[in-house]
């Protein structure tokens, strides 16, 4: 199993989580399973979405055949994104 984080620092958390809530079936059906989002206690606008994997595959199919769906839903409230982090448990 992979473990996947991303921080994003959005323009409006609440709008931020629906735009990933809509996302939901398809990372499920894709593999993502415990999709969470953790808001920065001290950087309100800092949010960092977290889940399992199968594979790191999993994870970078469904980035590459959902990017433009998450470009559209996600990609407006975002003002800047640090890249996946891929962890595999040892």
């Amino acid at each position: 199993m992979i473990y996947n984080t991303e921080t994003f620092e959005v323009s409006d958390v609440a709008r931020f989580k629906e735009a990933m809530d809509s996302l939901r079936a398809a990372l499920t059906e894709a593999g993502g399973a415990d999709v969470r989002l953790f808001q920065h206690v001290n950087e309100p606008n800092r949010v960092l979405a977290s889940m399992w994997w199968p594979d790191a595959e999993s994870c970078r199919a469904f980035a590459h055949n959902h990017e433009e769906e998450f470009r559209a839903t996600v990609g407006p409230l975002i003002s800047s994104h640090q890249p996946e982090d891929l962890w595999e448990q040892i």
